[in-house]
């Protein structure tokens, strides 16, 4: 991948960009590393830089990201209704 899909924008804003304090460590936190992937595929699939509504790939936890919902530091439901998301919602998150 050359980085121009959503994974690969994803996979860069993973292990490079995201702005989380303190960083996360691969070995340690790898659920919530794998969380924070798999949205940040939902947000560049479905255009979230034209998203009505929202913070996500943002420094706060994922779980105060908009329209996102988790228990025990776990997404559980997003609810993205009415927030002009466009394109294909990515199997990553099936």
């Amino acid at each position: 991948d050359d980085g121009s899909s959503s994974e690969g924008k994803a996979f860069v804003w993973v292990t490079s960009e995201d702005p989380i304090e303190p960083q996360l460590q691969p070995g340690v936190d790898d659920a919530q590393i794998i969380q924070r992937y798999v949205l940040a595929v939902l947000y560049h699939a479905t255009n979230g830089e034209g998203w009505d509504e929202g913070a996500w790939l943002a420094s706060s936890n994922e779980c105060d990201w908009y329209g996102v919902t988790c228990s025990n530091s776990m997404v559980t439901s997003l609810w993205l209704f009415s927030n002009n998301l466009s394109g294909t919602i990515p199997s990553e998150l099936g």
